[in-house]
Protein backbone atom coordinates (compact mmCIF):
# COMPACT_ATOMS: atom_id res chain seq x y z
CA UNK A 1 0.00 0.00 0.00
CA UNK A 2 2.80 2.45 0.89
CA UNK A 3 4.34 2.12 -2.57
CA UNK A 4 0.97 2.89 -4.20
CA UNK A 5 0.54 5.97 -2.01
CA UNK A 6 4.09 7.16 -2.77
CA UNK A 7 3.60 6.73 -6.50
CA UNK A 8 0.26 8.54 -6.33
CA UNK A 9 1.90 11.49 -4.57
CA UNK A 10 4.56 11.62 -7.28
CA UNK A 11 1.90 11.58 -10.00
CA UNK A 12 -0.05 14.39 -8.34
CA UNK A 13 3.11 16.47 -7.92
CA UNK A 14 3.97 16.03 -11.59
CA UNK A 15 0.42 16.88 -12.69
CA UNK A 16 0.18 20.02 -10.59
CA UNK A 17 -3.51 19.43 -9.90
CA UNK A 18 -4.51 18.88 -13.53
CA UNK A 19 -5.98 15.92 -15.34
CA UNK A 20 -9.39 14.32 -15.68
CA UNK A 21 -11.47 15.22 -12.62
CA UNK A 22 -12.80 12.01 -11.03
CA UNK A 23 -15.12 12.24 -8.02
CA UNK A 24 -15.85 9.28 -5.73
CA UNK A 25 -19.03 9.00 -3.66
CA UNK A 26 -19.70 6.02 -1.44
CA UNK A 27 -21.56 4.72 1.59
CA UNK A 28 -18.25 3.77 3.19
CA UNK A 29 -14.85 5.46 3.54
CA UNK A 30 -13.13 5.72 0.15
CA UNK A 31 -10.07 7.83 0.94
CA UNK A 32 -7.69 4.86 0.88
CA UNK A 33 -9.14 3.85 -2.51
CA UNK A 34 -7.96 7.06 -4.18
CA UNK A 35 -4.28 6.06 -4.77
CA UNK A 36 -5.38 2.76 -6.31
CA UNK A 37 -7.72 4.49 -8.78
CA UNK A 38 -5.25 7.23 -9.63
CA UNK A 39 -2.30 4.93 -10.29
CA UNK A 40 -4.45 2.48 -12.27
CA UNK A 41 -5.63 5.34 -14.49
CA UNK A 42 -2.03 6.46 -14.96
CA UNK A 43 -1.14 2.92 -16.06
CA UNK A 44 -3.77 3.32 -18.80
CA UNK A 45 -2.36 6.68 -19.88
CA UNK A 46 -4.93 8.86 -18.11
CA UNK A 47 -3.75 11.58 -15.77
CA UNK A 48 -6.46 12.11 -13.16
CA UNK A 49 -7.34 14.32 -10.22
CA UNK A 50 -9.26 11.96 -7.93
CA UNK A 51 -11.25 13.35 -5.00
CA UNK A 52 -13.72 11.90 -2.49
CA UNK A 53 -17.07 13.41 -1.52
CA UNK A 54 -18.59 13.46 1.96
CA UNK A 55 -19.03 10.10 3.65
CA UNK A 56 -22.33 8.27 3.06
CA UNK A 57 -24.10 11.20 1.36
CA UNK A 58 -24.62 9.95 -2.18
CA UNK A 59 -28.20 11.15 -2.64
CA UNK A 60 -27.85 14.70 -1.26
CA UNK A 61 -24.51 15.19 -3.02
CA UNK A 62 -26.15 14.31 -6.33
CA UNK A 63 -29.40 16.26 -5.84
CA UNK A 64 -28.15 19.47 -4.20
CA UNK A 65 -26.96 21.95 -6.88
CA UNK A 66 -24.72 23.58 -4.25
CA UNK A 67 -23.18 20.39 -2.86
CA UNK A 68 -19.42 19.84 -2.74
CA UNK A 69 -19.72 17.45 -5.66
CA UNK A 70 -21.76 19.89 -7.74
CA UNK A 71 -19.21 22.64 -7.10
CA UNK A 72 -16.34 20.28 -7.95
CA UNK A 73 -17.96 19.72 -11.39
CA UNK A 74 -16.21 16.38 -12.04
CA UNK A 75 -15.60 15.00 -15.50
CA UNK A 76 -16.42 11.54 -14.15
CA UNK A 77 -18.63 10.78 -11.16
CA UNK A 78 -18.19 7.35 -9.56
CA UNK A 79 -20.86 6.14 -7.12
CA UNK A 80 -20.17 3.05 -4.99
CA UNK A 81 -22.99 2.10 -2.61
CA UNK A 82 -22.93 -0.84 -0.26
CA UNK A 83 -25.98 -3.07 -0.32
CA UNK A 84 -26.08 -2.97 3.45
CA UNK A 85 -26.80 0.78 3.23
CA UNK A 86 -29.73 0.20 0.88
CA UNK A 87 -31.35 -2.07 3.44
CA UNK A 88 -31.42 0.96 5.73
CA UNK A 89 -31.53 -1.17 8.86
CA UNK A 90 -30.38 -4.63 9.88
CA UNK A 91 -32.67 -6.88 7.88
CA UNK A 92 -34.19 -10.06 9.19
CA UNK A 93 -33.04 -12.98 7.08
CA UNK A 94 -34.82 -14.58 5.46
CA UNK A 95 -36.77 -11.44 4.65
CA UNK A 96 -40.19 -11.01 3.11
CA UNK A 97 -41.59 -9.60 -0.08
CA UNK A 98 -41.92 -6.31 1.79
CA UNK A 99 -38.16 -6.44 2.43
CA UNK A 100 -37.56 -6.88 -1.28
CA UNK A 101 -39.91 -4.01 -2.17
CA UNK A 102 -38.19 -1.68 0.30
CA UNK A 103 -34.77 -2.63 -1.03
CA UNK A 104 -35.77 -2.02 -4.66
CA UNK A 105 -37.30 1.33 -3.74
CA UNK A 106 -34.01 2.35 -2.13
CA UNK A 107 -32.16 1.23 -5.26
CA UNK A 108 -34.51 3.34 -7.41
CA UNK A 109 -34.03 6.38 -5.16
CA UNK A 110 -30.26 6.08 -5.44
CA UNK A 111 -30.38 5.62 -9.21
CA UNK A 112 -32.70 8.62 -9.58
CA UNK A 113 -30.30 10.78 -7.59
CA UNK A 114 -27.24 9.74 -9.61
CA UNK A 115 -29.17 10.25 -12.87
CA UNK A 116 -29.76 13.83 -11.75
CA UNK A 117 -26.05 14.57 -12.11
CA UNK A 118 -24.62 15.54 -15.47
CA UNK A 119 -21.46 14.31 -17.14
CA UNK A 120 -20.08 10.82 -17.25
CA UNK A 121 -21.33 8.68 -14.39
CA UNK A 122 -20.17 5.24 -13.31
CA UNK A 123 -22.27 3.18 -10.95
CA UNK A 124 -20.38 0.49 -9.05
CA UNK A 125 -22.76 -2.43 -8.61
CA UNK A 126 -22.37 -3.39 -4.96
CA UNK A 127 -21.01 -6.79 -4.04
CA UNK A 128 -23.26 -9.37 -2.42
CA UNK A 129 -22.77 -8.99 1.37
CA UNK A 130 -20.58 -11.75 2.84
CA UNK A 131 -22.71 -12.21 5.96
CA UNK A 132 -25.19 -15.07 5.45
CA UNK A 133 -27.27 -15.78 8.59
CA UNK A 134 -28.69 -18.88 6.91
CA UNK A 135 -25.24 -20.12 5.99
CA UNK A 136 -25.34 -22.81 3.33
CA UNK A 137 -29.11 -22.50 3.22
CA UNK A 138 -29.08 -18.90 1.97
CA UNK A 139 -28.86 -19.55 -1.81
CA UNK A 140 -32.09 -21.60 -1.59
CA UNK A 141 -34.02 -18.91 0.31
CA UNK A 142 -36.26 -16.80 -2.00
CA UNK A 143 -35.70 -13.80 0.30
CA UNK A 144 -32.23 -14.63 1.55
CA UNK A 145 -29.17 -12.38 1.27
CA UNK A 146 -28.17 -13.67 -2.17
CA UNK A 147 -31.69 -13.40 -3.63
CA UNK A 148 -32.33 -9.90 -2.27
CA UNK A 149 -28.87 -8.67 -3.23
CA UNK A 150 -29.21 -9.98 -6.78
CA UNK A 151 -32.62 -8.32 -7.12
CA UNK A 152 -31.14 -4.97 -6.07
CA UNK A 153 -28.13 -5.41 -8.35
CA UNK A 154 -30.37 -6.20 -11.33
CA UNK A 155 -32.49 -3.14 -10.61
CA UNK A 156 -29.44 -0.88 -10.38
CA UNK A 157 -27.98 -2.29 -13.60
CA UNK A 158 -31.31 -1.79 -15.37
CA UNK A 159 -31.58 1.81 -14.20
CA UNK A 160 -27.98 2.47 -15.18
CA UNK A 161 -28.69 1.26 -18.72
CA UNK A 162 -31.85 3.37 -18.94
CA UNK A 163 -30.07 6.56 -17.86
CA UNK A 164 -26.79 6.18 -19.72
CA UNK A 165 -24.56 5.31 -16.78
CA UNK A 166 -21.60 3.02 -17.16
CA UNK A 167 -21.23 0.12 -14.74
CA UNK A 168 -18.37 -1.43 -12.79
CA UNK A 169 -19.18 -4.63 -10.87
CA UNK A 170 -17.75 -4.94 -7.36
CA UNK A 171 -18.92 -8.58 -7.16
CA UNK A 172 -16.62 -9.44 -10.07
CA UNK A 173 -13.76 -7.83 -8.18
CA UNK A 174 -14.55 -9.79 -5.00
CA UNK A 175 -14.59 -13.04 -6.98
CA UNK A 176 -11.24 -12.18 -8.55
CA UNK A 177 -9.59 -11.46 -5.20
CA UNK A 178 -11.46 -14.06 -3.17
CA UNK A 179 -13.95 -13.36 -0.39
CA UNK A 180 -11.54 -13.97 2.47
CA UNK A 181 -8.91 -11.67 0.94
CA UNK A 182 -11.47 -8.99 0.05
CA UNK A 183 -12.95 -8.02 3.41
CA UNK A 184 -11.40 -6.47 6.52
CA UNK A 185 -14.04 -6.56 9.24
CA UNK A 186 -11.78 -5.00 11.90
CA UNK A 187 -10.99 -2.03 9.64
CA UNK A 188 -14.68 -1.70 8.89
CA UNK A 189 -15.45 -1.46 12.59
CA UNK A 190 -12.66 1.07 13.19
CA UNK A 191 -12.90 3.31 10.11
CA UNK A 192 -15.90 2.22 7.99
CA UNK A 193 -13.53 0.68 5.42
CA UNK A 194 -14.93 -2.78 4.67
CA UNK A 195 -12.36 -3.78 2.07
CA UNK A 196 -8.70 -4.75 2.07
CA UNK A 197 -5.93 -3.07 0.12
CA UNK A 198 -5.91 -6.10 -2.20
CA UNK A 199 -9.57 -5.56 -3.05
CA UNK A 200 -9.09 -1.82 -3.56
CA UNK A 201 -6.11 -2.50 -5.83
CA UNK A 202 -8.12 -4.81 -8.09
CA UNK A 203 -11.15 -2.50 -7.93
CA UNK A 204 -8.95 0.41 -8.96
CA UNK A 205 -7.82 -1.45 -12.07
CA UNK A 206 -11.38 -2.48 -12.92
CA UNK A 207 -12.76 1.02 -12.43
CA UNK A 208 -9.92 2.60 -14.42
CA UNK A 209 -10.83 0.44 -17.40
CA UNK A 210 -14.43 1.64 -17.25
CA UNK A 211 -13.32 5.27 -16.94
CA UNK A 212 -11.08 4.90 -19.99
CA UNK A 213 -13.90 3.26 -21.91
CA UNK A 214 -15.99 6.38 -21.36
CA UNK A 215 -13.22 8.75 -22.43
CA UNK A 216 -11.52 6.99 -25.33
CA UNK A 217 -12.74 5.26 -28.48
CA UNK A 218 -12.91 1.46 -28.52
CA UNK A 219 -10.94 -0.93 -30.67
CA UNK A 220 -12.13 -0.96 -34.29
CA UNK A 221 -9.78 -3.52 -35.82
CA UNK A 222 -7.64 -6.41 -34.61
CA UNK A 223 -4.39 -7.02 -36.50
CA UNK A 224 -3.33 -10.62 -35.93
CA UNK A 225 -0.11 -12.46 -36.75
CA UNK A 226 -0.06 -15.90 -38.41
CA UNK A 227 2.80 -18.15 -37.22
CA UNK A 228 2.45 -18.87 -33.51
CA UNK A 229 -0.80 -16.92 -33.24
CA UNK A 230 -3.35 -18.38 -35.67
CA UNK A 231 -1.49 -21.70 -35.85
CA UNK A 232 1.49 -23.40 -34.25
CA UNK A 233 4.67 -23.67 -36.28
CA UNK A 234 6.24 -21.63 -39.08
CA UNK A 235 4.52 -22.13 -42.41
CA UNK A 236 7.69 -21.10 -44.24
CA UNK A 237 9.51 -24.09 -42.74
CA UNK A 238 6.76 -26.68 -42.33
CA UNK A 239 4.50 -25.83 -45.25
CA UNK A 240 0.75 -25.30 -45.14
CA UNK A 241 0.07 -28.93 -44.21
CA UNK A 242 2.75 -29.00 -41.52
CA UNK A 243 1.50 -26.23 -39.23
CA UNK A 244 -0.95 -27.13 -36.44
CA UNK A 245 -4.02 -24.90 -35.92
CA UNK A 246 -5.88 -27.24 -33.52
CA UNK A 247 -4.93 -25.42 -30.29
CA UNK A 248 -5.78 -22.06 -31.90
CA UNK A 249 -9.31 -22.78 -33.15
CA UNK A 250 -11.11 -21.43 -30.07
CA UNK A 251 -9.09 -18.23 -30.43
CA UNK A 252 -10.15 -18.04 -34.07
CA UNK A 253 -13.78 -18.44 -32.99
CA UNK A 254 -13.25 -15.59 -30.54
CA UNK A 255 -11.97 -13.42 -33.40
CA UNK A 256 -15.06 -14.24 -35.45
CA UNK A 257 -17.17 -13.18 -32.47
CA UNK A 258 -15.39 -9.84 -32.48
CA UNK A 259 -16.10 -9.54 -36.20
CA UNK A 260 -19.80 -10.23 -35.61
CA UNK A 261 -19.72 -7.31 -33.17
CA UNK A 262 -18.29 -4.94 -35.76
CA UNK A 263 -14.53 -5.29 -35.19
CA UNK A 264 -12.54 -5.64 -38.40
CA UNK A 265 -10.06 -8.52 -38.67
CA UNK A 266 -6.70 -8.01 -40.37
CA UNK A 267 -3.87 -10.48 -41.00
CA UNK A 268 -0.28 -9.24 -40.77
CA UNK A 269 2.31 -11.96 -41.36
CA UNK A 270 5.97 -12.10 -42.39
CA UNK A 271 5.61 -14.94 -44.86
CA UNK A 272 5.11 -15.78 -48.50
CA UNK A 273 1.54 -14.88 -49.40
CA UNK A 274 0.74 -18.15 -51.18
CA UNK A 275 1.78 -20.13 -48.10
CA UNK A 276 -0.50 -18.13 -45.83
CA UNK A 277 -3.54 -18.48 -48.09
CA UNK A 278 -2.87 -22.21 -48.31
CA UNK A 279 -3.16 -22.45 -44.51
CA UNK A 280 -6.40 -20.45 -44.43
CA UNK A 281 -7.82 -22.70 -47.15
CA UNK A 282 -7.38 -25.79 -44.97
CA UNK A 283 -10.77 -27.32 -44.05
CA UNK A 284 -9.85 -27.44 -40.35
CA UNK A 285 -9.26 -23.68 -40.16
CA UNK A 286 -12.12 -21.64 -38.64
CA UNK A 287 -10.79 -18.27 -39.79
CA UNK A 288 -10.94 -17.88 -43.57
CA UNK A 289 -9.75 -15.32 -46.07
CA UNK A 290 -13.27 -13.92 -46.52
CA UNK A 291 -13.33 -12.93 -42.86
CA UNK A 292 -10.42 -10.52 -43.34
CA UNK A 293 -11.00 -6.86 -44.06
CA UNK A 294 -7.36 -6.29 -45.02
CA UNK A 295 -3.99 -8.03 -44.92
CA UNK A 296 -0.29 -7.36 -45.17
CA UNK A 297 1.77 -10.43 -45.97
CA UNK A 298 5.46 -9.94 -46.71
CA UNK A 299 8.67 -8.83 -45.09
CA UNK A 300 8.04 -5.18 -44.28
CA UNK A 301 8.47 -4.06 -40.66
CA UNK A 302 5.35 -4.59 -38.57
CA UNK A 303 4.94 -0.91 -37.78
CA UNK A 304 5.04 -0.05 -41.50
CA UNK A 305 2.42 -2.70 -42.21
CA UNK A 306 0.23 -1.38 -39.38
CA UNK A 307 0.46 2.18 -40.69
CA UNK A 308 -0.58 0.98 -44.15
CA UNK A 309 -3.48 -0.97 -42.67
CA UNK A 310 -4.69 2.05 -40.68
CA UNK A 311 -4.59 4.20 -43.83
CA UNK A 312 -6.41 1.59 -45.92
CA UNK A 313 -9.17 1.14 -43.35
CA UNK A 314 -9.35 4.86 -42.46
CA UNK A 315 -8.85 3.95 -38.81
CA UNK A 316 -6.56 5.72 -36.36
CA UNK A 317 -3.59 3.67 -35.17
CA UNK A 318 -4.78 4.06 -31.58
CA UNK A 319 -7.99 2.19 -32.52
CA UNK A 320 -6.04 -0.89 -33.65
CA UNK A 321 -4.85 -3.83 -31.55
CA UNK A 322 -1.86 -5.86 -32.74
CA UNK A 323 -1.72 -9.49 -31.51
CA UNK A 324 1.56 -11.35 -32.02
CA UNK A 325 3.41 -14.12 -30.23
CA UNK A 326 6.79 -12.47 -30.82
CA UNK A 327 7.65 -9.87 -28.14
CA UNK A 328 10.35 -8.36 -30.34
CA UNK A 329 7.83 -7.66 -33.11
CA UNK A 330 5.45 -6.06 -30.62
CA UNK A 331 8.22 -3.93 -29.10
CA UNK A 332 9.35 -2.75 -32.55
CA UNK A 333 5.81 -1.80 -33.56
CA UNK A 334 5.02 0.03 -30.34
CA UNK A 335 8.35 1.88 -30.31
CA UNK A 336 7.53 3.29 -33.75
CA UNK A 337 3.81 3.75 -33.01
CA UNK A 338 3.36 4.61 -29.30
CA UNK A 339 -0.43 4.91 -29.66
CA UNK A 340 -0.74 1.34 -30.96
CA UNK A 341 -2.22 -1.17 -28.53
CA UNK A 342 -0.28 -4.45 -28.48
CA UNK A 343 -1.10 -7.82 -26.94
CA UNK A 344 1.23 -10.81 -26.75
CA UNK A 345 -0.27 -14.15 -27.71
CA UNK A 346 0.82 -16.75 -25.12
CA UNK A 347 3.41 -19.42 -25.87
CA UNK A 348 0.86 -21.98 -24.65
CA UNK A 349 -2.04 -21.45 -27.12
CA UNK A 350 -4.87 -22.83 -24.91
CA UNK A 351 -4.14 -19.94 -22.54
CA UNK A 352 -5.24 -17.38 -25.16
CA UNK A 353 -8.08 -16.18 -22.94
CA UNK A 354 -5.54 -14.61 -20.60
CA UNK A 355 -4.35 -12.43 -23.48
CA UNK A 356 -7.79 -11.14 -24.48
CA UNK A 357 -8.57 -9.94 -20.96
CA UNK A 358 -6.21 -7.07 -21.77
CA UNK A 359 -7.87 -3.61 -21.49
CA UNK A 360 -7.17 -3.13 -25.19
CA UNK A 361 -10.23 -5.28 -25.90
CA UNK A 362 -12.66 -3.29 -23.73
CA UNK A 363 -15.60 -2.10 -25.83
CA UNK A 364 -18.93 -0.43 -25.38
CA UNK A 365 -21.98 -2.36 -26.62
CA UNK A 366 -21.85 -2.20 -30.43
CA UNK A 367 -24.08 0.26 -32.24
CA UNK A 368 -25.69 -0.38 -35.62
CA UNK A 369 -22.79 1.50 -37.21
CA UNK A 370 -20.33 -0.89 -35.54
CA UNK A 371 -22.18 -3.98 -36.72
CA UNK A 372 -22.20 -2.93 -40.37
CA UNK A 373 -18.56 -1.81 -40.45
CA UNK A 374 -17.33 -4.90 -42.38
CA UNK A 375 -20.08 -4.39 -44.98
CA UNK A 376 -19.16 -0.73 -45.38
CA UNK A 377 -15.55 -1.63 -45.95
CA UNK A 378 -16.59 -3.90 -48.82
CA UNK A 379 -18.65 -1.02 -50.24
CA UNK A 380 -15.56 1.19 -50.04
CA UNK A 381 -13.68 -1.29 -52.19
CA UNK A 382 -16.36 -0.94 -54.88
CA UNK A 383 -16.02 2.84 -54.67
CA UNK A 384 -12.26 2.58 -55.12
CA UNK A 385 -12.69 0.50 -58.25
CA UNK A 386 -15.27 2.95 -59.62
CA UNK A 387 -12.92 5.90 -59.14
CA UNK A 388 -10.30 4.64 -61.56
CA UNK A 389 -10.01 6.85 -64.63
CA UNK A 390 -12.43 9.52 -63.33
CA UNK A 391 -11.73 13.09 -62.30
CA UNK A 392 -12.77 14.10 -58.80
CA UNK A 393 -15.85 15.89 -60.13
CA UNK A 394 -16.82 12.91 -62.29
CA UNK A 395 -16.33 10.52 -59.40
CA UNK A 396 -18.42 12.58 -56.96
CA UNK A 397 -21.19 12.81 -59.52
CA UNK A 398 -21.01 9.07 -60.15
CA UNK A 399 -21.44 8.31 -56.44
CA UNK A 400 -24.90 9.96 -56.23
CA UNK A 401 -24.17 11.18 -52.69
CA UNK A 402 -27.06 11.98 -50.39
CA UNK A 403 -27.19 13.37 -46.87
CA UNK A 404 -29.88 14.12 -44.31
CA UNK A 405 -29.78 16.74 -41.55
CA UNK A 406 -32.32 16.10 -38.81
CA UNK A 407 -33.18 16.80 -35.18
CA UNK A 408 -32.00 13.91 -32.97
CA UNK A 409 -34.52 11.84 -31.08
CA UNK A 410 -33.85 10.32 -27.66
CA UNK A 411 -32.86 7.00 -29.26
CA UNK A 412 -30.13 8.79 -31.23
CA UNK A 413 -28.31 10.09 -28.14
CA UNK A 414 -26.24 6.94 -27.42
CA UNK A 415 -25.10 6.80 -31.07
CA UNK A 416 -24.12 10.48 -30.98
CA UNK A 417 -22.22 9.94 -27.73
CA UNK A 418 -20.11 7.27 -29.42
CA UNK A 419 -19.63 9.45 -32.49
CA UNK A 420 -18.15 12.33 -30.49
CA UNK A 421 -15.65 9.93 -28.91
CA UNK A 422 -14.48 8.66 -32.28
CA UNK A 423 -14.21 11.66 -34.58
CA UNK A 424 -10.84 13.40 -34.60
CA UNK A 425 -9.97 14.63 -38.10
CA UNK A 426 -13.02 16.74 -38.96
CA UNK A 427 -13.56 17.98 -35.42
CA UNK A 428 -13.94 21.69 -34.75
CA UNK A 429 -12.74 21.86 -31.16
CA UNK A 430 -12.32 18.44 -29.59
CA UNK A 431 -15.24 18.81 -27.19
CA UNK A 432 -16.67 15.41 -26.28
CA UNK A 433 -20.00 15.89 -24.49
CA UNK A 434 -21.50 12.99 -22.56
CA UNK A 435 -24.90 11.46 -23.27
CA UNK A 436 -26.48 13.71 -20.64
CA UNK A 437 -24.85 16.82 -22.05
CA UNK A 438 -26.00 15.92 -25.56
CA UNK A 439 -29.54 15.36 -24.28
CA UNK A 440 -29.50 18.79 -22.61
CA UNK A 441 -28.24 20.43 -25.80
CA UNK A 442 -31.08 18.79 -27.75
CA UNK A 443 -33.63 20.07 -25.23
CA UNK A 444 -32.17 23.59 -25.00
CA UNK A 445 -34.07 26.50 -26.55
CA UNK A 446 -30.73 28.25 -27.09
CA UNK A 447 -29.28 25.52 -29.30
CA UNK A 448 -30.04 23.85 -32.59
CA UNK A 449 -28.70 20.29 -32.80
CA UNK A 450 -28.60 18.29 -36.01
CA UNK A 451 -27.36 14.79 -36.75
CA UNK A 452 -26.09 13.93 -40.20
CA UNK A 453 -26.63 10.63 -41.98
CA UNK A 454 -25.27 10.00 -45.45
CA UNK A 455 -24.69 7.46 -48.18
CA UNK A 456 -24.38 6.93 -51.92
CA UNK A 457 -25.23 4.46 -54.66
CA UNK A 458 -23.04 1.78 -53.07
CA UNK A 459 -24.57 1.93 -49.59
CA UNK A 460 -25.24 3.94 -46.46
CA UNK A 461 -22.45 5.59 -44.50
CA UNK A 462 -24.77 5.64 -41.47
CA UNK A 463 -24.58 8.31 -38.79
CA UNK A 464 -21.58 10.39 -39.79
CA UNK A 465 -21.92 13.89 -38.37
CA UNK A 466 -23.13 16.25 -35.69
CA UNK A 467 -23.46 20.02 -35.66
CA UNK A 468 -24.60 22.25 -32.81
CA UNK A 469 -25.30 25.97 -33.22
CA UNK A 470 -25.80 28.10 -30.08
CA UNK A 471 -27.79 31.32 -30.00
CA UNK A 472 -26.67 33.09 -26.84
CA UNK A 473 -25.95 36.58 -28.12
CA UNK A 474 -24.81 35.51 -31.58
CA UNK A 475 -25.05 32.44 -33.78
CA UNK A 476 -22.02 30.34 -32.90
CA UNK A 477 -20.97 26.92 -34.19
CA UNK A 478 -20.30 25.00 -30.97
CA UNK A 479 -19.82 21.48 -32.28
CA UNK A 480 -18.96 20.29 -35.77
CA UNK A 481 -17.92 16.68 -36.33
CA UNK A 482 -17.85 14.51 -39.43
CA UNK A 483 -16.71 10.88 -39.55
CA UNK A 484 -13.85 9.97 -41.86
CA UNK A 485 -16.34 7.69 -43.68
CA UNK A 486 -17.80 10.79 -45.34
CA UNK A 487 -14.66 12.89 -45.75
CA UNK A 488 -13.65 13.94 -49.25
CA UNK A 489 -17.22 13.99 -50.55
CA UNK A 490 -18.17 17.53 -49.53
CA UNK A 491 -20.70 16.41 -46.91
CA UNK A 492 -18.97 18.85 -44.56
CA UNK A 493 -19.92 21.72 -46.89
CA UNK A 494 -23.53 20.57 -46.90
CA UNK A 495 -23.37 20.66 -43.08
CA UNK A 496 -22.01 24.22 -43.09
CA UNK A 497 -24.77 25.29 -45.49
CA UNK A 498 -27.30 23.79 -43.07
CA UNK A 499 -25.69 25.62 -40.15
CA UNK A 500 -25.92 28.90 -42.10
CA UNK A 501 -29.60 28.21 -42.74
CA UNK A 502 -30.24 27.58 -39.03
CA UNK A 503 -28.60 30.91 -38.18
CA UNK A 504 -30.68 32.79 -40.76
CA UNK A 505 -33.87 31.13 -39.54
CA UNK A 506 -33.17 32.61 -36.10
CA UNK A 507 -32.59 36.05 -37.56
CA UNK A 508 -28.79 36.03 -37.54
CA UNK A 509 -26.95 37.17 -40.64
CA UNK A 510 -23.61 35.63 -39.68
CA UNK A 511 -22.27 32.46 -38.09
CA UNK A 512 -19.10 32.43 -36.00
CA UNK A 513 -16.78 29.59 -35.05
CA UNK A 514 -13.53 28.94 -33.20
CA UNK A 515 -11.40 26.09 -34.46
CA UNK A 516 -9.00 24.56 -31.96
CA UNK A 517 -5.74 22.78 -32.71
CA UNK A 518 -5.76 19.07 -31.91
CA UNK A 519 -3.18 16.41 -32.78
CA UNK A 520 -5.21 14.98 -35.66
CA UNK A 521 -7.74 17.63 -36.74
CA UNK A 522 -5.74 19.17 -39.56
CA UNK A 523 -8.64 18.60 -42.03
CA UNK A 524 -10.90 20.69 -39.79
CA UNK A 525 -8.30 23.42 -39.34
CA UNK A 526 -7.77 23.54 -43.09
CA UNK A 527 -11.50 23.74 -43.86
CA UNK A 528 -12.27 26.44 -41.32
CA UNK A 529 -9.10 28.30 -42.25
CA UNK A 530 -10.49 28.61 -45.79
CA UNK A 531 -13.73 30.00 -44.33
CA UNK A 532 -12.21 32.77 -42.20
CA UNK A 533 -10.69 31.19 -39.09
CA UNK A 534 -7.22 32.64 -39.52
CA UNK A 535 -5.69 30.93 -36.49
CA UNK A 536 -6.73 28.26 -33.97
CA UNK A 537 -8.31 29.66 -30.82
CA UNK A 538 -9.56 32.87 -32.48
CA UNK A 539 -13.29 33.30 -33.06
CA UNK A 540 -14.15 34.41 -36.59
CA UNK A 541 -17.17 35.03 -38.78
CA UNK A 542 -17.48 32.19 -41.27
CA UNK A 543 -17.79 32.78 -44.98
CA UNK A 544 -21.20 31.42 -46.08
CA UNK A 545 -21.07 28.08 -47.88
CA UNK A 546 -23.48 26.77 -50.50
CA UNK A 547 -24.56 23.14 -50.53
CA UNK A 548 -22.58 21.28 -53.23
CA UNK A 549 -24.68 20.37 -56.26
CA UNK A 550 -23.59 16.72 -56.16
CA UNK A 551 -24.89 16.22 -52.61
CA UNK A 552 -28.63 15.56 -52.54
CA UNK A 553 -30.22 16.69 -49.26
CA UNK A 554 -32.87 14.23 -48.10
CA UNK A 555 -35.47 14.33 -45.37
CA UNK A 556 -34.90 11.71 -42.68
Amino acid sequence: MSSVVARWRELRAEAGGGGVRVRLLGTFTLDTFVPHVGTALADLGILADVTVGPYNRIVPECLDPHSETALADPDVLVVWPGLESLWGEPAAVPGTEATRTRLLRAADDLADAVAHRSGRRILVLPAIPPDRPLGAGDPAAPHGVVALANAARRRLAQRAAETGMMVCDAEDVVRTVGTRAAYDHRLEALAAIPYTSALFSEAGRSLARVVRLGLRSSVKAVVVDGDGTLWSGAVGELGATGVAPADHLDFQRYLLGLRAGGVLLVLCSKNVEEDVWAVLDRPDMVLKREHLSAWRIGWRAKHVAVEEIAAELSIAVEDLVLIDDNPAELAEAQAALPALRTVRFPADPPRWREAVTDPAFDRLPPTHDDLVRPLRLEQDRHRTLARRGLTREEYLGHLEIWASCSIPSTVDIPRLAQLVLRVNQMNLNGRRPSRDELARLCASQDHEVRLIESGDRYGDYGLVGLLVVSFTGCARLELFLLSCRALGRDVERMMLAQADALARARGHGTLTATVQEMPRNEPARRLFGELGCAAPGQEAVLTPVACPSHVQVRQR
